[in-house]
């Protein structure tokens, strides 16, 4: 079975940073024309989002990480609760350093631990951005 190299799909280097311009250019390009859109839709939307991108950058070049740390999932664990009972100035002192932790693992996108923490950051800020919601 062939993997998908959405790369190619979309006429982009292998490289994790894209060219948003190129990768919109060439998806409307090759929309128009595509056989499978489905398939074209998935390598658009895969490679425009950065976690999903460096995912599969990784997997490309089959490199493999550690495991993600008792320490790590505890600290996770520490900072949700704190989130859990935050005023919204806290909430903002928090959605701030988690932008930093995600620009963190964006940096070191090579790094499969890094991809596996990147995860944790978003599902927080996620977390972050709902309960500052509540105070609007």
């Amino acid at each position: 079975m062939l993997e998908k190299d959405y790369f190619s799909i979309l006429n982009l280097p292998k490289k994790y940073d894209v060219c948003k311009t190129n990768l919109d250019k060439n998806y409307i390009t090759l929309s128009k024309t595509t056989k499978d859109p489905a398939l074209l839709n998935e390598a658009y939307t895969t490679l425009k989002d950065d976690y999903k991108r460096a995912n599969l950058f990784l997997d490309l070049n089959k490199k493999n990480g550690d495991k993600i740390s008792a320490d790590f999932l505890n600290y996770i664990i520490d900072l949700e609760e704190k989130i859990e009972k935050s005023d919204f100035d806290s909430l903002k002192f928090y959605k701030n350093l988690l932008e930093n932790k995600i620009k963190e693992c964006k940096t070191n996108y090579n790094d499969k631990s890094f991809l596996k923490k990147w995860k944790y950051f978003l599902r927080l800020e996620k977390f972050v951005e709902e309960k500052m919601e509540e105070y609007e």
